[in-house]
């Protein structure tokens, strides 16, 4: 008799299917931070017949320097509810890891998830027509401080509050914060420039929308974190 046909490979390029769930957003990561950083790290809440399928951070296209986030999925789910409920510290920085919400499993919104890998991490949001006073701004150097942060915004319009997004326990920048404006207008013109640059390096720009107001109707999360609004890319203490 002939012999059997080889086993087939799953879809999506012979890796392993990963169970719902699994997939865990890190955020607040150093731009200088790699795969291997995260896998390393994320070993030590594997079991020892569990494993890390896949890690990935996402870099801008143009510079492939790390803009601040990433995702790892683990073979099981037990694991990432581990990582959900523990707090984490990479490279001397505090991060933050969320559950990765697949684009398939969320309500319609425009923009912002597809820059994330096909993933968002609870707290979505891209540009869309609605009108708001409030930017979220990712990406940023760790060096950059409130002044130069609000000196650099302050040439598109009036600015009520700036502030940018650091760690309680270890002072150090979370790599995001927030600028709000007097009018909308401001925000149309800053949305509308898509190379903003701090020292170098190119940040991301999104509205961000008070919970429960946004495109996709407020069911990103996020929002006790930062400060009731949700922005793109990112979470953090206010």
């Amino acid at each position: 008799p002939p012999p059997p046909p080889p086993p087939q490979k799953p879809e999506g390029g012979g890796k392993e299917p990963a169970p719902e769930g699994s997939k865990v957003f890190v955020g607040g990561i150093s731009s200088d931070t790699t795969e291997q950083d995260l896998k390393v790290y994320f070993r030590g809440y594997v079991d020892s017949d569990g494993d890390i399928l896949d890690v990935v951070v996402m870099r801008d296209k143009e510079t492939h320097v790390g803009r601040g986030f990433g995702f790892v999925t683990f073979s099981k789910k037990s694991v990432a509810d581990k990582v959900l409920a523990s707090r984490h510290e990479i490279k001397g920085r505090s991060v933050e890891a969320k559950g990765a919400v697949p684009r398939n499993q969320e309500r319609p919104a425009r923009g912002g998830g597809g820059n994330m890998g096909g993933d968002r991490g609870g707290g979505g949001g891209g540009d869309t027509g609605q009108r708001v006073c409030k930017i979220f701004v990712g990406g940023l150097p760790a060096e950059v401080k409130d002044e130069e942060f609000r000196n650099y915004f302050k040439e598109y319009g009036t600015i009520t509050d700036s502030t940018v997004m650091f760690d309680n326990a270890t002072q150090r920048s979370r790599g995001f914060g927030f600028v709000t404006y007097e009018t909308p207008d401001s925000v149309e013109r800053v949305i509308r420039r898509k190379d903003h640059r701090f020292r170098g390096k190119v940040v991301e720009i999104k509205k961000a929308f008070p919970k429960g107001t946004g495109p996709s109707g407020g069911g990103g999360g996020g929002g006790r974190d930062m400060g009731g609004f949700r922005g793109g890319g990112g979470r953090g203490d206010s």
